[in-house]
């Protein structure tokens, strides 16, 4: 009965996102697009700084072989256990390192997560999922987020596309620890030209 719950929370929440910004795609005269990555996190500790789950493909975020002209304009993520909420209520929310190429840095699961000098100009973004306003309650369902950005990407600068994907490198800002098999979820929202 908790499972059904939950998944019914998860699913109002991201149709309420899904919802809100295909309204504000179309009132600003491009269309729009949505996409996901989804991590298992190890049911081993974090420490404050460790990626979450590595590398993460973030597919189909824009169309191969157009010129790009997209922008990020939210991120969210739904967390099953609620653990997100609670790092968040310690002011230390998960943040993303977003990037418009693979990056080639070590970013394993748990490791400290430092960008490669590599990676430095592949580097879109630092987001901060800072937004939770569903309160943290132990075993409910947390969605924290980051809305009104405007984060102009393009997988070849200037160049047509080459890819449709982005990368992402999840980071945990506080100590936590995750229950086994709960995936988190990270939803991108973006508006094309």
């Amino acid at each position: 009965m908790r499972s059904a719950i939950r998944l019914c929370s998860i699913a109002v929440a991201l149709l309420a996102i899904a919802s809100s910004y295909s309204a504000f795609a179309q009132s600003s005269g491009g269309s729009s697009n949505t996409a996901q990555a989804v991590v298992t996190p190890s049911t081993s500790p974090y420490a404050a700084g460790n990626c979450l789950g590595g590398v993460l493909t973030v597919p189909n975020m824009v169309r191969p072989g157009g010129t790009g002209g997209a922008k990020i304009s939210h991120i969210s993520e739904a967390d099953p256990s609620g653990i997100s909420g609670a790092i968040n209520s310690a002011n230390s929310a998960i943040s993303l390192l977003i990037f418009r190429a693979p990056p080639t840095g070590a970013y394993a699961d748990r490791s400290t997560c430092v960008i490669a000098a590599a990676d430095a100009p592949k580097l879109i973004a630092r987001v901060t999922l800072i937004d939770c306003p569903v309160p943290f309650i132990a075993g409910t369902t947390s969605l924290c987020q980051a809305n009104n950005l405007s984060l102009p990407f393009n997988t070849q600068s200037g160049g047509p596309v080459s890819s449709s994907s982005l990368w992402v490198v999840p980071y945990v800002g506080a100590n936590a620890t995750f229950p086994g098999g709960t995936p988190l979820y990270f939803n991108f929202g973006e508006v094309v030209d």
